[in-house]
Protein backbone atom coordinates (compact mmCIF):
# COMPACT_ATOMS: atom_id res chain seq x y z
CA UNK A 1 0.00 0.00 0.00
CA UNK A 2 1.49 2.94 -1.00
CA UNK A 3 -0.85 5.93 0.69
CA UNK A 4 1.09 8.43 3.03
CA UNK A 5 -0.05 11.54 4.63
CA UNK A 6 0.93 14.58 2.70
CA UNK A 7 3.04 16.78 3.77
CA UNK A 8 4.23 15.23 6.91
CA UNK A 9 2.19 13.17 9.96
CA UNK A 10 2.24 15.73 11.91
CA UNK A 11 0.72 18.42 10.26
CA UNK A 12 -1.45 16.71 7.18
CA UNK A 13 -2.86 18.65 4.49
CA UNK A 14 -3.92 15.48 2.30
CA UNK A 15 -3.41 11.96 1.65
CA UNK A 16 -0.83 11.21 -1.21
CA UNK A 17 -0.56 7.91 -3.80
CA UNK A 18 2.63 6.72 -5.48
CA UNK A 19 3.31 4.07 -7.07
CA UNK A 20 6.27 3.63 -9.66
CA UNK A 21 4.76 1.24 -12.89
CA UNK A 22 7.34 -0.14 -15.75
CA UNK A 23 9.43 3.03 -14.69
CA UNK A 24 6.43 5.90 -14.98
CA UNK A 25 5.39 7.41 -11.68
CA UNK A 26 2.23 8.00 -10.61
CA UNK A 27 0.90 10.63 -7.83
CA UNK A 28 -1.81 11.74 -6.85
CA UNK A 29 -3.40 13.77 -3.84
CA UNK A 30 -6.59 13.75 -2.12
CA UNK A 31 -7.35 17.11 -0.05
CA UNK A 32 -9.28 16.65 2.97
CA UNK A 33 -11.45 19.01 1.94
CA UNK A 34 -13.63 16.51 0.79
CA UNK A 35 -13.23 14.94 4.46
CA UNK A 36 -10.82 12.81 5.47
CA UNK A 37 -12.94 9.61 5.69
CA UNK A 38 -13.88 10.41 1.69
CA UNK A 39 -10.06 11.22 1.11
CA UNK A 40 -8.74 7.92 2.32
CA UNK A 41 -11.27 5.97 0.55
CA UNK A 42 -10.39 7.80 -2.73
CA UNK A 43 -6.68 7.54 -2.32
CA UNK A 44 -7.43 3.63 -1.49
CA UNK A 45 -9.49 3.00 -4.71
CA UNK A 46 -7.19 4.58 -6.75
CA UNK A 47 -4.68 2.92 -4.93
CA UNK A 48 -6.03 -0.50 -5.63
CA UNK A 49 -6.32 0.63 -9.22
CA UNK A 50 -2.68 0.94 -9.62
CA UNK A 51 -2.01 -2.19 -7.91
CA UNK A 52 -4.50 -4.34 -10.07
CA UNK A 53 -2.26 -2.62 -13.05
CA UNK A 54 1.19 -3.53 -11.78
CA UNK A 55 -0.32 -7.10 -11.24
CA UNK A 56 -1.20 -6.90 -15.18
CA UNK A 57 2.47 -5.81 -15.74
CA UNK A 58 3.71 -8.68 -14.42
CA UNK A 59 1.57 -11.47 -15.70
CA UNK A 60 2.43 -9.62 -19.16
CA UNK A 61 6.12 -10.49 -18.45
CA UNK A 62 5.92 -13.54 -18.03
CA UNK A 63 4.33 -14.27 -21.35
CA UNK A 64 6.74 -16.80 -23.13
CA UNK A 65 6.31 -14.31 -26.20
CA UNK A 66 7.95 -11.84 -23.58
CA UNK A 67 11.03 -13.91 -23.30
CA UNK A 68 11.13 -14.23 -27.02
CA UNK A 69 10.83 -10.34 -27.68
CA UNK A 70 12.14 -7.33 -26.33
CA UNK A 71 9.84 -4.53 -26.18
CA UNK A 72 10.82 -3.02 -29.87
CA UNK A 73 9.80 -6.56 -31.45
CA UNK A 74 13.02 -8.05 -31.58
CA UNK A 75 13.81 -11.55 -30.99
CA UNK A 76 15.61 -11.56 -28.08
CA UNK A 77 19.16 -13.71 -28.39
CA UNK A 78 19.43 -13.63 -31.81
CA UNK A 79 22.57 -11.87 -33.04
CA UNK A 80 24.91 -11.72 -36.71
CA UNK A 81 28.88 -11.68 -36.03
CA UNK A 82 31.58 -11.51 -38.06
CA UNK A 83 34.70 -14.38 -37.28
CA UNK A 84 38.16 -13.70 -38.36
CA UNK A 85 41.11 -15.88 -38.25
CA UNK A 86 44.54 -15.61 -39.44
CA UNK A 87 44.99 -17.17 -43.03
CA UNK A 88 41.65 -18.37 -43.35
CA UNK A 89 38.19 -16.29 -45.07
CA UNK A 90 36.23 -14.42 -43.02
CA UNK A 91 32.82 -16.11 -41.62
CA UNK A 92 29.38 -15.01 -41.21
CA UNK A 93 27.28 -16.39 -38.29
CA UNK A 94 24.32 -16.16 -36.50
CA UNK A 95 24.39 -16.40 -33.01
CA UNK A 96 21.51 -17.99 -31.09
CA UNK A 97 21.34 -18.17 -27.38
CA UNK A 98 18.27 -18.28 -25.27
CA UNK A 99 18.16 -17.02 -21.83
CA UNK A 100 20.23 -18.81 -19.65
CA UNK A 101 20.86 -21.30 -22.53
CA UNK A 102 24.10 -22.33 -24.31
CA UNK A 103 24.44 -20.29 -27.76
CA UNK A 104 24.70 -22.30 -31.42
CA UNK A 105 26.16 -20.44 -33.89
CA UNK A 106 25.01 -21.05 -37.30
CA UNK A 107 27.37 -20.36 -40.52
CA UNK A 108 26.10 -18.65 -42.94
CA UNK A 109 29.09 -19.20 -45.27
CA UNK A 110 27.04 -22.62 -46.89
CA UNK A 111 23.77 -21.49 -46.48
CA UNK A 112 21.57 -18.18 -46.82
CA UNK A 113 20.42 -16.00 -44.52
CA UNK A 114 16.57 -16.94 -44.19
CA UNK A 115 17.93 -20.89 -43.61
CA UNK A 116 20.25 -19.48 -40.91
CA UNK A 117 17.89 -17.99 -39.00
CA UNK A 118 15.41 -20.56 -39.55
CA UNK A 119 17.98 -22.55 -37.99
CA UNK A 120 18.15 -20.35 -34.98
CA UNK A 121 14.76 -19.43 -34.36
CA UNK A 122 13.71 -23.01 -34.14
CA UNK A 123 16.81 -23.44 -31.85
CA UNK A 124 15.21 -21.00 -29.48
CA UNK A 125 11.93 -22.21 -29.81
CA UNK A 126 13.33 -26.04 -28.99
CA UNK A 127 15.52 -24.65 -25.99
CA UNK A 128 12.58 -22.54 -24.68
CA UNK A 129 10.03 -24.82 -25.17
CA UNK A 130 7.68 -23.04 -26.98
CA UNK A 131 5.45 -23.95 -29.61
CA UNK A 132 5.38 -22.12 -32.90
CA UNK A 133 2.20 -20.27 -33.85
CA UNK A 134 1.01 -18.60 -37.07
CA UNK A 135 1.27 -15.41 -34.21
CA UNK A 136 5.01 -16.18 -33.33
CA UNK A 137 5.96 -16.97 -36.64
CA UNK A 138 4.90 -13.79 -37.92
CA UNK A 139 6.67 -11.50 -35.29
CA UNK A 140 10.00 -13.86 -36.07
CA UNK A 141 8.97 -13.02 -39.73
CA UNK A 142 8.88 -8.90 -39.27
CA UNK A 143 11.75 -9.14 -36.60
CA UNK A 144 13.73 -10.71 -39.06
CA UNK A 145 14.91 -7.01 -40.88
CA UNK A 146 16.43 -6.36 -37.17
CA UNK A 147 19.00 -8.94 -37.15
CA UNK A 148 19.67 -8.42 -41.63
CA UNK A 149 20.17 -4.74 -40.60
CA UNK A 150 22.75 -4.83 -38.50
CA UNK A 151 26.06 -6.05 -40.80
Amino acid sequence: MSIHLHPNKQNPTCYRVYRKIDGKEYQYYFSFSVGKRNAKKLAQEVDEKLEQQVQAMKLRKELPVNKLFDGQGRVRGIRRAKRIRDGRNVSELLIARPLGMPAKEISMNCRSFNEAYDIAVNYILEKTNIELTPELNEMFMKSKKYVLAKQ
